[in-house]
């Protein structure tokens, strides 16, 4: 009898955290993640049950598996029976990862479907997380260290690279999830790297299954999980209101700390701060480690020279008297995207194929300088504009955006680039970026 009305039950769950995330504005247009697997499927088919919404499926093929692409292909001829628009992207790894196999390839996912999204001007991207992960994630952190952030549960919408990660799921248990798909005669594939107990999330994963109790464990992690994520999120909003004083946002992508403003905070909060400039500066989507964090905050509050210090992708030197100046290293910068160009900068609007965006020497700056009576704002860090995107056409520099350089308007008229904030300072800077 239960059986029988689990799917109405599960789909009537899902509506209400539908209504608890979006209220009456359910968005027109959504993209979902579908991997293939149990999670992914109930996580479409819930969505194509419940919502009148228009739906694109995504399936990621990393092509580091034998019968990755047949899987692909599989979950593409059952979404075309049901009607459910699918696209397969191809990872643009061109050989398996010598280690953090599984960072690398959730790097490359994230940025496949983020992609998708801003191609089709889309902002909603679902993610089938659901409450073991919650449990799995809380205990990974754990063992490596981690601290409030890292233990805070994943929020059930959150910004990523301009997309918001949808995660309607976070409060299903996965048998849920795997009964809901065998009433509704919804096949799925099974993954066997989860099985392979050389990765951590595997092993945490067999030692909560092989536990008497272990769904009442599951949720009681995940539980403390989004106690801690309640707390993570008003120490947040009491930092944000003295954000401002402590330090200074730039448009071109760096910070200046008053340092002596800084030294008087406790070392909580200044680390705090210090990993999200770090994280908006060099495009990273994690906070560095602890230890080495802690390294460079003792440098910032005991170095007298403030020389410059390379650290997480990022340089930071002195600016003036009481102010250094935290800025992307340019050796660290990845040019591959050209929609969210180094993890900082959204590009709107596709280019043709004869334009790149790349970055600038030291000899060309100076050249066009000279050539073509190039004025530098005096109140620019001069290093600052070797680490932005500039547009080329067949390798020839026809635009600096940010110096107002241009040759040719035509291409450039469909062009848009604008810094991309990430983390909680966004609330506090993005009017900066108008």
């Amino acid at each position: 009898m239960y059986s029988e009305k689990l799917p109405k039950n599960i789909e009537q769950k899902f509506s209400q955290n539908l209504n608890k995330i979006f209220g009456k504005k359910i968005p027109k247009k959504i993209v979902v993640g579908v991997s293939g697997g149990i999670d992914s499927m109930a996580l479409l088919f819930l969505l194509k049950n419940t919502l009148k919404s228009e739906i694109f499926a995504v399936t990621i093929d990393h092509k580091l598996r034998n019968n990755s692409s047949s899987e692909a292909r599989f979950v593409a001829d059952f979404l075309k029976k049901h009607k459910i628009n699918h696209s397969i992207l191809e990872s643009y790894l061109t050989k398996k990862p010598s280690s953090n196999i599984e960072a690398e390839a959730r790097e490359v996912r994230y940025n496949l479907l983020v992609n998708f999204c801003l191609d089709k001007k889309i902002n909603h991207l679902f993610i089938a997380h659901h409450q073991n992960d919650l449990a799995e994630n809380f205990l990974i952190r754990l063992f490596r260290g981690s601290g409030i952030d890292g233990l805070a549960a994943l929020d059930y919408i959150s910004d990523f690279e301009g997309i918001k990660l949808t995660r309607p799921l976070l409060n299903f248990e996965k048998n849920e999830l795997e009964q809901y798909l065998k009433i509704n005669n919804i096949p799925h594939i099974h993954d066997e790297s989860n099985d392979d107990e050389k990765y951590l999330r595997n092993k945490i994963r067999q030692f909560l299954n092989t536990m008497d109790d272990s769904k009442l464990i599951n949720q009681r992690i995940a539980l403390a999980s989004k106690s801690i994520l309640v707390s993570k999120k008003l120490i947040e909003e009491e930092m944000l209101k003295n954000a401002c004083n402590i330090m200074e946002f730039f448009n071109l992508g760096y910070f200046l700390l008053n340092i002596d403003k800084f030294k008087l905070l406790h070392e909580e909060k200044a680390l705090r701060y210090l990993a999200w400039i770090l994280m908006e500066v060099s495009g990273n989507d994690y906070k560095p480690r602890l230890e080495k964090l802690t390294n460079f905050y003792s440098w910032i509050i005991n170095d007298q020279n403030h020389k410059a210090y390379s650290f997480y992708g990022c340089i930071t030197e002195k600016y003036n008297s009481n102010k250094i100046i935290i800025y992307r290293e340019k050796s660290k910068i990845d040019e591959k995207n050209n929609i969210v160009w180094d993890n900082r900068f959204l590009i709107k609007n596709k280019l043709s194929k004869n334009f790149s965006i790349t970055t600038i020497s030291n000899s060309e700056l100076n050249n066009l300088i000279k050539t073509k009576k190039i004025k530098l704002d005096k109140n620019i860090f001069k290093k600052i504009l070797y680490t932005l995107p500039i547009l080329r056409k067949n390798n020839e520099i026809i635009s600096i955006p940010y110096l107002n350089f241009k040759l040719e308007q035509s291409e450039i008229k469909k062009l848009e680039i604008k810094f991309k904030l990430r983390t909680p300072l966004q609330k506090i800077f993005e009017k900066d970026l108008k």
